[in-house]
């Protein structure tokens, strides 16, 4: 998957490209289940990543203390529902998809728990996959930045 220019998501088939607007979001989804939860960060469910099922969320970014319109910079993933997978199940599927789409992590650290942290750094793009401790117990976080 080149990820320079945007994000294909399998099912339902749409090519989400970077930089769009929240408004052009919800033309590629037409006919597709799209949730806005705040008026720049909308949600869907969806396949990707070679077969992934996963909640993706699209956070838009405005420039400029808001003066300009909210354009797509970063996408999160997770597991849904995600108490059914559960955080091994779950940390173990991501980074599966992540190596068959993208390959070997730039970097990949253990943290004071010895949850792994892996880092795709690729040409304007950056990939975190992390698990870490939180209100007692581990919480996993994927996200996608277009920089």
């Amino acid at each position: 998957m080149d990820i320079s220019t945007g994000f294909q998501i399998e099912q339902p088939r749409v090519f989400i490209p970077w930089g769009c607007s929240p408004s052009e979001l919800r033309r590629l989804f037409a006919g597709h289940s799209l949730e806005r939860i705040v008026p720049d960060m909308f949600l869907t469910s969806c396949t990707s990543l070679g077969g992934l099922s996963h909640r993706l969320r699209f956070d838009f970014h405005r420039h400029l203390w808001g003066l300009f319109m909210p354009r797509l910079r970063e996408l999160h993933l997770s597991h849904h529902p995600y108490l059914e997978t559960g955080v091994v199940a779950s940390f173990e599927a991501f980074p599966k998809h992540l190596r068959a789409t993208f390959g070997k992590p730039s970097t990949t650290i253990l943290d004071a728990n010895d949850y792994p942290s892996d880092t795709w750094a690729l040409p304007g793009i950056v990939i975190s996959h992390v698990v870490f401790q939180n209100h007692g117990g581990p919480e996993e976080l994927l996200k996608i930045t277009k920089l």
